[in-house]
């Protein structure tokens, strides 16, 4: 009986794919990049809502864009503490 020894290469990563991921994330980072500022249109509120008139129409209005304001950076917020919960309790 004899007991071969398994070659394990370890684990690197050649230079060549690392830039390459580099340079697709780049690509794709400036493609959508272009697309949000070539398109404006798809971000602007419809007539109606500036058109109306009334104090309830207004702060209805205002609430919904302060809410919409301040939801990303909360989203984002929490999930940076949860990953930092998670990782600290499994370090």
């Amino acid at each position: 009986m004899s007991i071969t020894k398994l070659k394990v290469k370890p684990h690197c990563r050649c230079i060549g794919s690392v830039i390459m991921n580099y340079l697709r994330f780049t690509l794709l980072f400036i493609t959508v990049l272009l697309l949000c500022s070539l398109s404006p249109s798809l971000s602007m509120a419809c007539p109606n809502c500036l058109a109306q008139t009334g104090e309830e129409v207004k702060n209805a209005y205002y609430l919904t864009a302060g809410i919409l304001m301040f939801l990303p950076p909360a989203i984002i917020v929490s999930i940076f503490l949860w990953v930092k919960s998670r990782h600290d309790s499994h370090g």
